[in-house]
């Protein structure tokens, strides 16, 4: 009898257990497929119109498969940039939607990804939540706080959020089982979250991971020998910087002279002022208010800079604070304030905390960091956000079992001081707001003729307004526009958080004052956060026809139908500037990798620095300088344009262009010129110009002068063994590319004399040339193409991409790997 009654009780655990671990999964399933409905039910597909989701990362991948499929492995892209490094910054090729996209359709992939970031975020953190004793209804509410946080629901195309709570369970078990297989495991886990995250995101998860693998030594309460954790974090360390290595040594290559350099001066700063959108998230920015309203904040936080201290910098105003919810929140602050006796709840309060002062005191670290090669770079400060997300979400599971689990006497107090700022703020805030639109509505006339009389006062015959007058009293009434939409208490923007703090305040209030039970306050909170969280977010989940992406464009097969290698740049019409392009063609940036076409255009963080000062002498008029993305030229410097071998233009059906440009084609949106004067991809020259100093060689290149088509520009003395022909001598030599592929370009050519091979590619390590089989030099030239030295008669030249970087890295891995199978092995036989 007594065998019976253990047998069923163990029964009735192990389905107890079994529910625990089923409804939270049927839970976060659930949730997901309701955000992703679209893409389930109506063949969405779930990314943005533009922005790097679609120019880049997407975009990248089309790239990725497409040289897989001609058997390459891509470590170069040659359609874009004049040729660039590919897969050096994030994410890398080694990544989820990659390898999705191999076994299925892009888009299916794209879907894939977004769901399975959204899910995987929820249950890690549900599972990371548990291990460290929170409760699983609470456990499940963390998971459902984090899945709607920036960096999973928006940020998820730059950081896969779901591996913080992963990596920090399995660095969890290897610290106190004193284990080197699952320390193997963690330096596995972070090489992936690597390659699949921006690595301005790994610059703060890894030190957070690393902060709290050293928490949970010195919070055992039987902590083993120091030297013993010594040694296991020794390992950590040395197989994720090896594991990691060849991405790591391929960025380092191109990060040495990136284009972005001129941003090492620059810093992001959260102001005080935007910290109130930690509960009023739309108190600036909108989704609700038109764009040209939301257009003035940014001008106002532009100015608002420019009169901060600038000896440090060029400063930028951060636009808002995380927002985790209301209750979220205020549950967060509850469980630092109540439980700071568990070191869990310490660590985790203290990093939101430490973020919170990072980035409102960003300018102290920036003294510092601005010193720093590569991490000077690495400017975007707002990335540290994932720790505070992650940190409040665990926090808030805390707080509901402090709720839950205690009794209602700390909580009464605690509600009502909670109540009382809440209700203040939304007072302080309706009212100032409220009284503002009042006068703004009575006072409309007098305002808009205080503007105009200012525009006519500073703005009208100034030099620097080159605008049509009409402009900027249309410029005054949008103003006014924006502060009415602003200050209205009735409109969105304000009413709906409003209504959120209210109600969040309202339930905490009734719970403590038990006017309704525990199980009726579990179902309710859920709601009202689910309520919270998809209600604000939802403005940031984009979901686009499966049509929209990557269509087909009769402009884009009339340029693959033609014959020969050339480039194709799209130019802008400068009677509308508003509208540049149509986004989701195969001209704006990157796109045209659909398409196989190859542009001088392109979207890298790490563009090379000289081919960014080769775009800015390209673009006529303007010395703009790109960050990321090279792209919307109006007027070419033709010269050059001859040079990058930019045979086709492409603009709207409006514009037209004058010689050399001959209209080839046109349909309903566009007109396809051909550029007559266009230089070929590989041709031959016969004089050199060998010039010491880069801005020499610069201004040469922009000078009208000098004949780029019969002249090479050098920067090494290449000419003292070459007997060139006088030069007044006319020689051609014939110059044909037999292969053109990303890593490999074989090309003959029959020269005539002594000479040069001009390749207009761009320059950069790691490329070899094998001129009849053996080893030859390869020149920069034209600043930043290629050049090599022949002798007269028929050659055959072959240039490989056979970067040192790649076998470096590939044979540390491979060591690594060699080290964990040693571990394995070793640990076993223990066992």
């Amino acid at each position: 009898m007594g065998n019976e009654e253990e047998s069923v009780s163990s029964m009735q655990v192990n389905r107890s257990g079994k529910a625990e671990i089923i409804w939270p999964i049927a839970g976060f399933l659930v949730i997901t497929v309701f955000v992703f409905r679209k893409v389930i039910f109506s063949g969405f597909v779930s990314i943005p119109d533009g922005g790097d989701a679609y120019i880049c990362i997407y975009s990248w991948s089309h790239y990725f498969i497409w040289a897989i499929k001609q058997g390459t492995f891509p470590l170069w892209v040659s359609l874009n940039l004049c040729g660039h490094p590919f897969g050096t910054e994030a994410p890398s090729n080694f990544n989820i939607l990659n390898i999705l996209s191999f076994f299925s359709h892009p888009n299916l992939a794209w879907n894939i990804r977004s769901m399975l970031c959204m899910f995987l975020a929820g249950y890690f953190t549900f599972l990371f939540a548990r291990s460290l004793k929170i409760t699983t209804y609470s456990s499940f509410v963390c998971g459902l706080v984090f899945m709607f946080t920036d960096s999973v629901a928006v940020e998820h195309l730059h950081i896969i959020s779901f591996m913080i709570p992963l990596m920090l369970l399995v660095l969890d078990k290897a610290i106190n089982r004193k284990s080197y297989r699952w320390i193997s495991l963690a330096s596995i886990l972070i090489t992936i979250f690597y390659l699949n995250s921006n690595p301005q995101h790994v610059v703060y998860v890894f030190p957070f991971c690393c902060a709290y693998m050293i928490f949970r030594y010195f919070s055992m309460s039987e902590r083993y020998s120091l030297k013993y954790f010594l040694l296991i974090a020794g390992v950590f360390l040395l197989l994720t910087v090896g594991l990691s290595s060849l991405q790591i040594l391929r960025t380092l290559e191109i990060s040495g002279d990136p284009q972005r350099a001129f941003i090492e001066s620059w810093y992001f700063v959260l102001l005080p002022t935007h910290l109130i959108t930690v509960i009023f998230p739309f108190f600036y920015e909108s989704p609700f208010r038109l764009d040209e309203h939301n257009f003035f904040f940014g001008r106002i936080t532009l100015e608002i800079a420019k009169k901060m201290p600038a000896i440090l910098g060029m400063p930028f105003v951060i636009p808002s604070a995380p927002y985790l919810g209301v209750i979220p929140f205020i549950l967060g602050i509850i469980a630092f304030l109540k439980g700071r006796k568990n070191p869990s709840v310490r660590f985790f309060g203290w990093s939101v905390i430490i973020v919170t002062i990072y980035v409102s005191t960003s300018f102290l670290s920036h003294m510092v960091i601005r010193h720093i090669p590569i991490l000077k770079q690495m400017v975007y400060i707002q990335r540290s956000y994932a720790i505070y997300a992650f940190s409040m979400a665990v926090l808030v599971g805390y707080g509901i079992d402090h709720l839950l689990c205690e009794g209602k006497s700390f909580l009464r107090p605690m509600v009502r001081y909670i109540n009382k700022v809440s209700l203040l703020i939304i007072t302080i805030l309706g009212v100032a707001m409220g009284i503002s639109y009042t006068f703004l509505v009575w006072n409309k006339e007098l305002l808009v003729r205080v503007g105009n009389e200012y525009v006519d006062k500073y703005v009208i015959g100034n030099p620097l307004y080159i605008a049509p007058e009409q402009i900027y009293r249309l410029r005054i009434e949008q103003i006014f526009d924006f502060l009415c939409s602003w200050t209205n208490v009735l409109g969105p923007s304000f009413y709906i958080s409003a209504i959120i703090v209210a109600s969040s305040a309202l339930l905490l209030y009734l719970y403590a004052l038990d006017l309704i039970g525990k199980r009726t306050f579990k179902i309710v909170i859920i709601f009202v956060i689910l309520s919270d969280l998809y209600i604000i977010k939802s403005y940031n989940f984009y979901f686009l026809p499966n049509e929209d992406i990557s269509p087909k464009v009769e402009a884009a097969e009339f340029l693959t139908n033609q014959p020969g290698i050339f480039r194709v740049m799209p130019l802008d019409d400068p009677r509308d500037f508003s509208k540049p392009m149509k986004k989701k063609t195969f001209l704006e940036p990157n796109t045209n990798l659909f398409y196989g076409i190859s542009s001088p255009e392109g979207a890298y963080s790490l563009t090379m620095r000289r081919y960014g000062l080769l775009m800015r002498a390209l673009q006529k008029g303007t010395d703009h300088k790109y960050v990321g993305i090279i792209s919307h030229y109006v007027e070419l410097q033709q010269h050059i344009a001859n040079l990058m071998n930019i045979k086709y233009v492409v603009t709207s059906k409006g514009r037209v262009l004058k010689r050399p440009f001959r209209l080839v084609y046109m349909d309903k949106e566009y007109r396809v010129y051909e550029n007559m004067e266009a230089y070929p991809r590989a041709f031959a020259v016969h004089r050199g110009l060998t010039l010491n100093r880069e801005e020499d060689v610069l201004a040469a290149l922009k000078d009208n002068s000098v004949p780029l088509d019969k002249v090479v520009i050098l920067e090494d003395d290449s000419m003292e063994n070459l007997n060139l022909p006088v030069s007044n001598e006319t020689v051609y030599s014939h110059v044909s590319i037999e292969e053109y592929r990303p890593h490999s370009v074989v090309v003959n050519v029959d020269m005539k004399a002594n000479g040069y091979l001009v390749l207009t590619d761009c320059y950069f390590p790691g490329w070899r040339v094998y001129v009849d089989g053996e080893r030859s030099k390869i020149y920069k030239a034209d600043y930043i193409f290629r050049a090599v030295a022949l002798q007269k008669g028929e050659h055959k030249l072959h240039f490989v991409y056979k970067p040192f970087s790649v076998r470096l890295g590939l044979v540390l891995i491979a060591l690594s790997f060699s080290l964990i199978v040693c571990i394995f092995i070793k640990t076993r036989r223990k066992r």
